[in-house]
């Protein structure tokens, strides 16, 4: 992930989707970010996936990975449904990218 990426003031980074950005809302929101696409993970439940977007705050100051498992399907956009059991998981970027090598190498010498 590339951590450099600045924000145009007004402006979105390259990977903010306007379906899920909430950076500049017409209404208060409750977070104001910008958000990828998410990305959609299957469970073993087929009623239950788990999003994950790149979130940043407005300036883009601060970048985080936000995870959330979700009951499916649900209305209106993923960063407005209720996370399933009330919980989510909001990372700062840097220690999301951390954890991503943690796991790889734990699933890389658990294979061997």
């Amino acid at each position: 992930m590339d951590l450099s990426e600045s924000v145009p003031r007004g402006g979105h980074p390259s990977w903010c989707t306007r379906k899920h950005c909430t950076a500049y809302p017409m209404q208060p929101v409750d977070r104001e970010y910008h958000r990828s696409e998410p990305l959609i993970v299957s469970t073993e439940d087929p009623g239950v996936a788990v999003y994950v977007h790149r979130s940043a705050d407005p300036d883009g100051s601060a970048q985080y990975v936000e995870i959330v498992e979700l009951d499916i399907p649900f209305d209106g956009p993923s960063f407005e449904a209720r996370a399933r059991f009330g919980q989510e998981l909001i990372l700062p970027l840097p220690i999301a990218e951390a954890l991503r090598q943690a796991i790889g190498a734990r699933l890389s010498a658990g294979s061997r």
